[in-house]
């Protein structure tokens, strides 16, 4: 009887732990004795991840974080490197996360590692850093792309590339309405709704959504009354966003949506503002208008800029599938709040950009809808291991 499979798996954030969670779904199809080591959330260790530790404690953002954070995470690099060459899985997933999982593919080849090596959502060479594209050719064995176009890319390389679907379209399209939201969370019927996605990590909160809750304040000074949800992610930090929300000048009206309610809060929604991320795919895909933030300091703006010299057309995922502005962005250094509430009033608005934007939203979800992701994920890595 041959030995059962081993995998070693590694998401660093949130959006890598609910692909992380399908990779181990179909693995298991693979070889149902399989066993998973790794670093994930509660999605993979839901779906039966040996964790070696916390996901979180790899989760920094923007370049000042990550240079303050260098210590630590250069250290769980050499532990995380010294437990693969060691225990020797036949396969190393890695999963987004582009700079620290393709350090440690390169620690592990030069260490003398032979397993497969697989890159789950490959680095958005498309955006900067194209030499990133010779890394990956050299050191991995697979790259697993949620987006059709990526494909193309690394078509004049040895290295495969599978379109494997994506998630987020299957997440929207197979979501059921709840119909008692709005008596659920205290809303008429009749009542317009603007909905306020601010991230889920603690840095991005605090960065985008004092922000645009004042744009929006601005916005709607003279307008008709609105009622305002913010998706809240994570319910630890329940206070700290009702201080957010205190401080912006919303004293009450403010409902606070859980996360496993978001989608129904999208579908309820006429008007989104929200963090540049996975959530403008979401809200495409629900067909709902939004306007973009990202806030950064003033440092991670001027290395972005000037030293890394990111750039691209578009930030917001949404847009770069579009290949146009689908919704406006605001990505800057302190991104100006009357800026944000200009858009926020046309959106509000303008009917004919409000229609002009949703067609552009079917022709969005018919470009990603061309895989579904646990059958092409378990057919390439099938093919990969034989």
């Amino acid at each position: 009887m041959s030995k059962p499979l081993s995998f070693f798996l590694l998401a660093g954030e949130p959006s890598g732990d609910i692909h992380g969670k399908r990779m181990i779904a179909s693995l298991k199809k693979i070889d149902p004795g399989s066993t998973f080591y790794g670093v994930g959330g509660p999605s993979m260790l839901e779906e039966g991840l040996i964790p070696l530790f916390r996901m979180e404690e790899l989760a920094v953002m923007g370049f000042q974080e990550i240079i303050l954070s260098l210590p630590s995470l250069i250290k769980k690099l050499f532990f995380l490197s010294g437990w693969i060459l060691e225990k020797k899985p036949h396969a190393v997933v890695l999963i987004d996360f582009p700079d620290f999982n393709l350090l440690l593919a390169r620690l592990l080849r030069r260490g003398g590692f032979r397993g497969k090596i697989v890159q789950m959502i490959p680095p958005t060479v498309w955006a900067w850093r194209k030499g990133r594209i010779r890394t990956l050719e050299k050191h991995f064995d697979l790259a697993l792309s949620i987006y059709p176009f990526e494909k193309k890319i690394y078509q004049n390389t040895k290295l495969p590339v599978t379109y494997i679907g994506n998630p987020v379209l299957e997440a929207v399209s197979s979501h059921r309405p709840d119909f008692s939201f709005r008596s659920r969370f205290g809303f008429d019927e009749k009542d317009p709704i603007i909905a306020l996605f601010p991230g889920s990590r603690r840095q991005e909160v605090h960065n985008n959504l004092l922000l645009q809750l004042e744009a929006l304040k601005l916005a709607t000074t003279e307008a008709p009354k609105y009622r305002v949800a913010v998706s809240l992610a994570r319910q630890e930090m329940k206070e700290e966003v009702e201080k957010l929300i205190r401080k912006a000048g919303f004293e009450d009206g403010v409902s606070l949506i859980p996360a496993s309610s978001r989608y129904d809060l999208m579908d309820n929604c006429m008007l989104a503002i929200a963090k540049s991320g996975t959530v403008t795919l979401e809200l495409a895909l629900k067909k709902r208008p939004a306007v973009v933030t990202y806030a950064v300091s003033s440092l991670n703006y001027f290395i972005a800029r000037y030293i890394v010299r990111l750039d691209l057309t578009h930030f917001a995922i949404a847009n770069i599938l579009s290949g146009e502005e689908l919704f406006p962005e605001h990505i800057a250094d302190r991104a100006p709040k009357e800026a944000v509430a200009t858009s926020i009033r046309d959106l509000l608005s303008n009917e004919p950009r409000r229609q002009s934007i949703q067609q552009k939203q079917e022709q969005l979800f018919e470009q990603l809808a061309e895989a579904r992701p646990e059958q092409e994920i378990e057919k390439a890595m099938r093919s990969l291991l034989r």
